[in-house]
């Protein structure tokens, strides 16, 4: 394989390069933690080590969202399958109308929100026909005074349901007595987004958006999700009530997404009556996953292929625990080895951790949209590892979000004309959405420092004959695009482990680490070029076979 990929000799040095890396990984990181596990030296001392069922060994439940969903898997199967099952059976068995398929899924919404929230769902259903009665009355008027009321408004409540916990606070007695098994506070967050999804997408339905909805190649589902963001709705009537709650409220999303717009929404929901004949509906209507047997049992494989990944990670390798609880910093005083090296793996693992546990939950609830006939986007569409750039990352890591922050914020606010100026207000949006907290703060303003070189650079070499000298050369050109793409992985990885795992205050240790191990940093860099190298030959291979 690797033959086909580019230059097959530097290609196969630096293949062999990364997998001596990563077996040194795995082996490290393996002993490194079995110091922690029963029987260790350090036994006891990770906290949130539970009794596993692989081998005897620990598994390493110190991720309370990962703790939960897996105690909650055999439920939420059963309830999602009943969900999605009976669903299509109606709607191809009975030839369920679109209407009554929306009645069916509101139903399921309330009694689903009831379940989790208790009467704290009352809070969630004010908010959602509150924000569809704003938006009614907003239609028809200036359309950026109505933009910036639709913002403004979930915003601000956003940040007042933050700071409340939810009206907790606020609440009277019996909101504050049954707030159910889940805190609706935590599902809001996704909720807001497919709010603002619903306003925008209705206050721009006067100016259709037609660009690409004329099919040039063979159709694919993908052509066919953008094609449905982006056109309006046939009728003014899909912009209802009901529609808006299907929506909002869709119960194989409403926990943890993928995200969905409105459009694409309320598209393959009327694009799903096949009684009304195939001519009724554009191909883009009615493409999907969803449509496909196949397809979706392959994608179920694929789901339970990664619960096992996470569950053979989480047994043998307890990062997390070590970094969320900072048990290096915390005993490195007491004779536990911890340097360079350690911090290097701790990071590594953990992003590995937190890639497998977001892929699980993702693809575990597209999965029961696909059986109910929703074709949702794909979070994770490659592997954390197979990015270079910070730009590719963040289109591959929740994917969903991004293609909603590229709808709503990023050419709204004028797109790649300012770019540069563009990235601040979303990535400070991404952090306020997902908490009130300095070190996801900090995360933001790491991120738009690590993109800003990278902009600047792409635009000039792109658009300045000074680098015409460069372009001729291609051999030259690709070593010097490893060894800028070796920093921005390094980047990537320190501002991720800063947002998610250390905080601020866990950055100057962190370097402190690295720096006084040169060695590590050059090998570090050194296989993150090799990797950088064969992600350029397999994109070079892959563009080659179209």
């Amino acid at each position: 394989m690797i033959s086909h990929l580019g230059h097959g000799g530097r290609d196969a040095v630096y293949a062999l390069v990364v997998l001596v890396c990563f077996v040194k990984l795995v082996v490290e990181g393996y002993s490194f933690s079995a110091q922690f596990d029963l029987g260790g030296p350090w036994e006891g001392k990770a906290p949130q080590l539970q009794h596993g069922w692989i081998g005897g060994r620990s598994v390493d439940l110190s991720d309370a969202q990962w703790r939960g969903f897996r105690s909650s898997l055999p439920a939420l199967s059963i309830v999602f399958l009943a969900f999605g099952s009976t669903s299509r059976v109606f709607r191809h068995g009975f030839r369920m109308g679109y209407r009554y398929r929306m009645m069916y899924m509101l139903a399921w919404s309330v009694v689903f929100l009831a379940y989790l929230h208790g009467a704290c769902a009352l809070y969630v259903l004010l908010l959602v026909t509150y924000n569809w009665a704003l938006t009614q009355t907003l239609v028809g008027k200036h359309r950026t005074v109505s933009m910036a009321c639709v913002w403004i408004s979930n915003v601000v409540l956003l940040l007042i349901i933050r700071i409340t916990d939810g009206f907790l606070s606020m609440s009277p007695g019996f909101f504050a007595e049954y707030r159910g098994v889940f805190r609706w506070e935590i599902c809001y967050n996704l909720t807001m987004l497919r709010m603002i999804s619903y306003s925008m997408d209705m206050l721009w339905s006067e100016d259709d958006e037609d660009a690409g909805a004329r099919n040039t190649g063979a159709p694919s589902c993908e052509d066919a999700r953008r094609i449905r963001r982006q056109k309006s709705l046939a009728s003014k009537d899909l912009y209802g009530y009901l529609p808006c709650m299907a929506h909002a409220l869709y119960p194989p999303l409403y926990i943890a997404g993928p995200i969905i717009c409105y459009n694409d929404f309320v598209w393959q929901v009327v694009g799903a009556e096949e009684h009304k004949g195939a001519s009724q509906h554009p191909w883009w209507a009615r493409l999907s996953e969803s449509a496909s047997i196949r397809r979706i049992l392959v994608y179920l494989g694929r789901c339970l292929l990664d619960i096992l990944c996470i569950e053979v990670l989480t047994h043998f390798m307890y990062f997390n625990s070590i970094a969320v609880h900072k048990i290096g910093l915390k005993y490195k005083p007491h004779g536990l080895e911890y340097n360079a090296l350690q911090v290097a793996m701790t990071g590594w693992w953990t992003l590995s951790f937190m890639w497998l546990k977001f892929t699980v939950i993702w693809r575990f609830f597209r999965s029961v949209a696909l059986i109910e006939g929703i074709d949702p986007p794909e979070n994770m569409k490659k592997c954390f590892a197979m990015n270079y750039d910070v730009q590719g990352f963040w289109k591959n890591w929740h994917a969903s979000f991004n293609q909603w922050l590229v709808r709503y914020m990023y050419i709204p606010f004028g797109g790649a004309r300012n770019q540069v100026y563009v990235i601040w207000p979303i990535f400070f949006f991404v952090a306020l959405w997902h908490d009130i907290d300095w070190r996801l703060l900090g995360w933001a303003s790491l991120m738009c420092l690590a993109f800003l070189p990278e902009i600047v650079i792409k635009h000039d070499f792109a658009n300045h004959p000074r680098w015409d000298w460069l372009r001729r050369q291609p051999d030259l050109l690709r070593v010097v695009q490893g060894m800028v793409a070796s920093l921005n992985i390094a980047a990537l990885m320190c501002g991720n482990m800063v947002g998610f795992v250390v905080g601020l205050d866990g950055l100057l240790p962190l370097i402190q680490e690295l720096v006084s191990s040169p060695l590590l940093v050059i090998t570090s860099l050194t296989s993150f070029y090799c990797a950088a190298r064969l992600m350029f030959s397999y994109q070079n291979y892959i563009y080659s076979t179209r």
